[in-house]
C-alpha cells in the first residue's frame, strides 16, 4: 500500500474535521451573539437617519420631511423650546392652524392661525423647556397642519416631519407682551425672544439725568430672530415699556457691528440699569420715525425713519429735506434768512449778512453736553459759531468778545462759544478758532483755522465737566450722521480751557451762527447735542 496516499488521507480528514470545528464553533456564537448585533444595526440606522453621523448635524440641526412645505429651519433653543422657520413652496397662500412636536412620549402643540403669504417666511415658537434640556441632543417628530385659503381644495393638509441636532444655547429668553408703534401703527405683541442688557457706569460721578448711551451689537450672533435689515428688534425695559432708540450702521442681521444709540435715564457713579432688546416676529416692522427709528441713511426712503429727534437732546438732519426739521431759522443782519437746501441749511448766500439757527430741545441735559456739527463752505468768508449756554433772545456780535474779528457772526449773551474765523485779509489776523466766554468777554483759548477752502468742517464744542470747555475740529473729511461714534478729533485741531463762571450755566439754549464778511455760501449739514459720557467714558453693557 502506497504510504504517501494515505497520509495524504489523512491529512485531508484532518482538515474537514477541523473546517467542521469552526463551522460549529461560529454558528454557536451567531446564535448566542447575534441579536446583540442586530440591536447595534438597528440603533445605527435610527441615528443615522436623525442625522447624527451626519458633519453637519455636530453645529446645526438637521431636518427631515416636510415635502410639501417649502423652507423649514429647526432651532432647539435650551430655556425656550423649539423654534421653526416656515416658508411656501405651494405659490399660494398658506394658512398654519397646528403644529404639533412629540419628543420622548410628550406632544407640545400650538395653534397659530398665521398666513404665510408666497415667497415670504415666519417663525413660530412652541414652548417647552424640557424639549430642549442644556448640554445635550434633541430628536423630535413634527406634524404641521395648514389651509390653502381661497384654493378650490383648500385643505386642511398635513406636511410630517423630522428634526435633529445639538441643544442650542442661548441667551434669548421669551419676554412679556409689549405695546409698541409698527408699520401698521400702534400694536400689542408678543415678542418671539429677548436678550437682557446690563449697562454699568465704572465712573465716580454719575451720568446726566437724560443720557444718550451707545450700543455696539453683534447683530449676526442672533440672525436667527432678526429680520434682514432689523426692522423687527426693538429696546425695553422689563415692565415692558419702549426705550427711545436710533440704530446708527450696521442695519443688516449679518453684521458684527450695529451702533445703537439709546435715551436712558441716568445711571448713578458705579451702578448698572437693566433692560431688554426685544425682536418682534420677523413680518411685523417696529421702525418709525418716534420711538425706534435709524439714521436717514439707511432707510429705503431717505429718513424715513428717522426719529433723531427724540433719542438726542437737539437734533437736526439737513441734507435732502424741504424743512429744518423743528429748528427756527433768524435773520441777525442783512435780509438774507437760512434756508433749507438739498445740500444743507443755506446759511449765508452769497450777500454780506449773518444769521443763525435754533432747536427745539426734546430734552435738555445739563453739563456734561457735547455738540457735533458738518458744514461747508465755498472758500471766501467769514465765520461759523456753535454758542451755548447763553440767551437766545438776547444776539451780539462775536467780535465784540475778546476784540477779534467775526462782525455780523451772531452769538448768545452769556454764553461759551466757539468761533471759526475763515477770513483772512480785510486788517483780520489769520483764519483762528476761538474758544470764548461771552459773560467775562474773554477769548479762552485759540488755534489756528484752515482757511480759505472750499472746505467740508466737522467742528464740536463739548462742556465735558467741572467747568471745562473744549472747542476743536477736523478739515476736508465729511463725516455722515450715521458714522457719529466713529468720529475721532485730532488733538492737534482741539482747544480748551476753564471756565469758572457758575452763572453760565443759568440758561439752557444753543445757536448755530454763520456770517460773510464778502460775498460767500455757507450750509450746515447736521448738528448733534447729546450727554457728554462721565469722564469721557460710555458705559459698558454686557449683553445676555
Amino acid at each position: 500500500m502506497d504510504v504517501g496516499r494515505n497520509k495524504r488521507i489523512r491529512r485531508r480528514k484532518k482538515k474537514k474535521f477541523l473546517n467542521s470545528r469552526l463551522f460549529q464553533t461560529a454558528l454557536e456564537y451567531m446564535l448566542t451573539y447575534g441579536w446583540a448585533v442586530l440591536i447595534i444595526v438597528l440603533i445605527s440606522a435610527v441615528l443615522y437617519t436623525f442625522g447624527f453621523f451626519s458633519p453637519a448635524s455636530s453645529i446645526s440641526s438637521t431636518v427631515t420631511g416636510f415635502s410639501s412645505l417649502g423652507s423649514v429651519n429647526v432651532q432647539c433653543v435650551n430655556n425656550i423650546g423649539v423654534i421653526m422657520t416656515l416658508g411656501d413652496s405651494s405659490g399660494v397662500t398658506i394658512n398654519i392652524t397646528d403644529i404639533n412636536v412629540s419628543s420622548n412620549g410628550h406632544i407640545y402643540e400650538i395653534f397659530p392661525n398665521s398666513e404665510i403669504y408666497t415667497g415670504q417666511k415666519s417663525l413660530f415658537i412652541v414652548p417647552g423647556d424640557s424639549i430642549c434640556p442644556a448640554n445635550s441632543r434633541y430628536a423630535v417628530s413634527t406634524t404641521v397642519q395648514y389651509t390653502e385659503p381661497g384654493q378650490p381644495l383648500p385643505g386642511p393638509r398635513d406636511s410630517n416631519g423630522y428634526a435633529t441636532g445639538p441643544v442650542v444655547y442661548s441667551k434669548i429668553k421669551l419676554p412679556s407682551t409689549v405695546t409698541l408703534n409698527t408699520s401698521t401703527g400702534k400694536e400689542t405683541i408678543h415678542p418671539v425672544g429677548a436678550v437682557e442688557i446690563n449697562i454699568t457706569n465704572s465712573q465716580n460721578v454719575s451720568t446726566p439725568p437724560v443720557f444718550q448711551d451707545m450700543l455696539n451689537f453683534d447683530s449676526n450672533e442672533y440672525s436667527f430672530y432678526e429680520a434682514q435689515n432689523l426692522q423687527n428688534v426693538f429696546f425695553f425695559y422689563g415692565n415692558g415699556s419702549i426705550l427711545d432708540s436710533w440704530m446708527q450702521s450696521g442695519n443688516t442681521n449679518t453684521n458684527s457691528s450695529t451702533v445703537y444709540w439709546l435715551r436712558i435715564p441716568g445711571i448713578p457713579a458705579h451702578s448698572s440699569e437693566t433692560i431688554f432688546m426685544g425682536f418682534a416676529d420677523k413680518g411685523i416692522n417696529v421702525l418709525n420715525n418716534k420711538t425706534t427709528g435709524e439714521a436717514p441713511d439707511l432707510s429705503p426712503l431717505q429718513g424715513e425713519y428717522d426719529d433723531g429727534q427724540t433719542v438726542f437732546s437737539a437734533y437736526g438732519n439737513f441734507l435732502y429735506t424741504s424743512s429744518l426739521d423743528g429748528w427756527t431759522p433768524k435773520n441777525f443782519s442783512g435780509s438774507y434768512v437760512p434756508a433749507p437746501t438739498a445740500d444743507g441749511v443755506k446759511m449765508i448766500n452769497k450777500t454780506v449778512s449773518g444769521s443763525y439757527i435754533y432747536p427745539r430741545f426734546v430734552s435738555a441735559p445739563p453739563e456734561p453736553t457735547i455738540i457735533s456739527e458738518e458744514w461747508y463752505y465755498n472758500g471766501a468768508a467769514d465765520a461759523n459759531s456753535m454758542s451755548l449756554f447763553g440767551n437766545d433772545t438776547n444776539i451780539i456780535n462775536a467780535n465784540i468778545v475778546g476784540d477779534t474779528c467775526g462782525p455780523a457772526l451772531p452769538v448768545m449773551v452769556y454764553s461759551v462759544f466757539s468761533q471759526f474765523e475763515y477770513v483772512s485779509g480785510h486788517g483780520c489776523p489769520p483764519s483762528e478758532t476761538y474758544l470764548k466766554q461771552s459773560i467775562t468777554n474773554s477769548t479762552v483759548s485759540s488755534l489756528p483755522f484752515g482757511g480759505f477752502g472750499p472746505h467740508y468742517v466737522y467742528s464740536f464744542l463739548a462742556a465735558t465737566g467741572g467747568g471745562k470747555i473744549e472747542t476743536g475740529y477736523i478739515i476736508n473729511k465729511t463725516f455722515n450722521i450715521d458714522n457719529l461714534s466713529n468720529i475721532v478729533v485730532n488733538p492737534d485741531n482741539i482747544t480748551s480751557g476753564v471756565v469758572n463762571v457758575p452763572s453760565i450755566f443759568n440758561y439752557r439754549s444753543l445757536t448755530i451762527g454763520a456770517a460773510s464778511f464778502v460775498p460767500s455760501y455757507e450750509y450746515i449739514q447736521w448738528v448733534v447735542e447729546r450727554a457728554y459720557p462721565p469722564n469721557g467714558i460710555m458705559p459698558s453693557a454686557q449683553i445676555g
